[in-house]
């Protein structure tokens, strides 16, 4: 059922998936371990109420223990709804398949493709008929003076002309998967900047949390030593005011996850008041940083295969236009019915294009050198587009070495708020041995001066002791 589930609703096979398998078997037994253990109770109960018996013992008695088996499934299926994790693959997966931009860019390639098919045609025939070299006078149509003609003529185009009339219109579907490409890089990035945004934000409040609790306990202590006149009360409001703008950081923090979640549920193409959770297991590892900037693949970026795309598109327009400048062939056949008892005429003649006529042509060859101009202009896009991409490749590599660098100085000389509240008794020194014992005192307790204080003593041993 779980396979088919991840068919139906089209997530992918990750590390939270796998996850979610190992807890779906473990609930699965422990979902058996706990109607067995709780069947073989009731059975023992109803066999001492009513005895072993089939007179004593009816269907419905069994049937009053099925609720409990509904309601434990019920339960655990708003469980496994609420915790609908989406891993990054998945919600790029819905995007590239539902997102009607994509789609529309399909739609467009298509209609070149079918456009294409009928590129290579012979136009219509012309048929036509009427009175052909008829006298004016009536009267003289019977001494043979008239005929009706019956004609049909057939133009038989540049069948190169077509053919590359196809191959552009082909290149043309091929521009739209370009395209197409292009726009789901452009999702793609908008997605994976929410979904990590999203990430850092969930590791920021987790911080957060920290923080709190390690700020909470230093009030706590800090109001402790404050009735033994060992803290000012000007240090407690401090402290509590650096409390109040943690819990206004973390409201500021879960407004940006909810609008990045809006963002993401749109760009999949979900209500945008849908709730869902990320993954947040992220696999973590070493960030290599090239010590230079890899530009070896520039040619197989979206925009830049765009704009090789365009490159072909207009070359295959100019061969087209060149392709027009060849001549078309007709055939024209015509017959004529003589009045008077004349014989029937016909007349059958081959026709020929001259379009090297030079006024015949200067649209063709203007269209002709006005691509040639586009094809430099191409060109000169993907240089402009190469350079832009080095300098931004180079712009992030010194970005992430600097990030690199804070991270390292950061992990060096600003240790974790658990690292540093755990050494807290021990900064502390004489005054809190010294308060410890007073207390001690006061709370009737044996009379004797605490010991050493332990580097690794911790929060919950600082509480046991005061």
């Amino acid at each position: 059922m779980s396979v088919y589930m991840i068919w139906f609703y089209g997530v992918n096979l990750s590390v939270a998936v796998a996850v979610g398998f190992i807890a779906l078997f473990g609930m699965a037994i422990e979902t058996a371990m706990l109607m067995t253990i709780y069947l073989n109770e009731a059975m023992q109960r109803l066999v001492a109420e009513k005895g072993n018996s089939r007179d004593t013992i009816t269907p419905a008695d069994l049937f009053l223990k099925i609720p409990f088996l509904t309601t434990f499934c019920l339960c655990f299926a708003a469980r496994a709804t609420a915790q609908n994790l989406l891993p990054l693959d998945s919600v790029l997966d819905r995007i590239e398949r539902l997102h009607p931009a994509l789609q529309a860019t399909d739609a467009r390639g298509r209609e070149f493709d079918v456009v294409a098919k009928g590129a290579v045609t012979l136009p219509p025939p012309q048929v036509g008929g009427g009175m052909w070299m008829t006298a004016y006078n009536p009267a003289r149509w019977s001494e043979g003076m008239g005929a009706v003609m019956v004609s049909a003529q057939q133009m038989f185009p540049n069948r190169k002309m077509q053919q590359a009339e196809g191959r552009y219109m082909s290149a043309m579907s091929g521009m739209q998967a370009a395209e197409k490409g292009v726009m789901r890089n452009m999702l793609f990035a908008e997605a994976k900047t929410a979904y990590f945004d999203w990430l850092v934000l969930e590791k920021k409040i987790a911080v957060l949390e920290e923080s709190k609790r390690a700020l909470r306990l230093l009030i706590e202590s800090a109001e402790q030593r404050f009735q033994y006149n060992r803290e000012k009360l000007g240090s407690i409001y401090k402290a509590k005011t650096e409390l109040a703008d943690l819990d206004r950081m973390q409201a500021m923090y879960s407004g940006e996850i909810r609008r990045q979640r809006a963002m993401l549920a749109t760009l999949m193409q979900l209500d945008p008041a849908s709730v869902f959770e990320i993954d947040t297991l992220m696999p973590s590892g070493p960030a290599l940083v090239p010590p230079l900037p890899d530009t070896s693949r520039i040619a197989a970026r979206s925009d830049f295969q765009a704009i090789e795309t365009n490159f072909r598109i207009a070359r295959l327009e100019q061969e087209w236009q060149r392709s027009k400048l060849k001549p078309e062939y007709g055939l024209r056949f015509d017959h004529m019915f003589a009045f008077g008892g004349q014989p029937w005429q016909f007349s059958l003649m081959g026709m020929v294009t001259v379009p090297i006529a030079p006024w015949a042509n200067k649209d063709i060859k203007a269209k002709i050198e006005g691509i040639e101009h586009r094809l430099t202009a191409f060109e000169l896009d993907k240089a402009a587009l190469a350079n832009q991409i080095r300098g931004a490749l180079s712009e992030q590599l010194v970005m992430m070495q600097t990030l690199q660098t804070q991270i390292a100085l950061r992990r060096r000389h600003h240790p974790k708020p658990t690292q540093t509240f755990s050494e807290y008794p021990a900064r502390l020194g004489t005054e809190y041995r010294r308060v410890v014992y007073g207390a001690r005192c006061l709370a009737g307790t044996k009379n004797e001066p605490p010991g050493p204080i332990r580097p690794a003593a911790t929060i919950a041993s600082i509480k046991s002791e005061l």
